[in-house]
């Protein structure tokens, strides 16, 4: 069987699998494309480890996009979370555009709700 996956996403999916220990996922790149594998490979416990790494220090310069993606991924709970964490940016920002258009219009809706109410109180 051949997989179109590189080394550098199966590895840790496949560590993530088997319960081995496996390096921080320190890019956004990296940790959307194990992501999309086990979506791919229907691996829920992979999925959850994943959920949990959107949460990790190492991934926290771009709360936009981490916010973006767990919302695509319907878990709201991490989304409120990464979602407080953009409150320092401004999400008018031209370098926020793409992040900002890889959202569902609800989730970027929320957003805007959340940083006018912020704002306004």
């Amino acid at each position: 069987m051949y997989l179109e996956e590189d080394v550098k996403v199966l590895e840790p999916l496949f560590q993530m699998i088997c319960g081995l220990p496996f390096a921080d996922i320190t890019s956004f790149d990296l940790l959307e494309s194990v992501l999309s594998a086990a979506e791919k490979y229907d691996m829920p416990g992979a999925l959850t480890i994943l959920k949990m790494c959107l949460l990790s220090p190492a991934l926290s310069d771009d709360p936009i996009r981490l916010y973006a993606l767990a919302r695509r991924h319907g878990w709201i709970p991490v989304a409120k979370t990464l979602s407080s964490r953009t409150l320092s940016l401004n999400i008018y920002d031209p370098g926020h555009r793409t992040s900002l258009r890889s959202m569902p219009t609800e989730a970027l809706l929320d957003l805007f709700i959340l940083h006018r109410s912020r704002r306004d109180g």
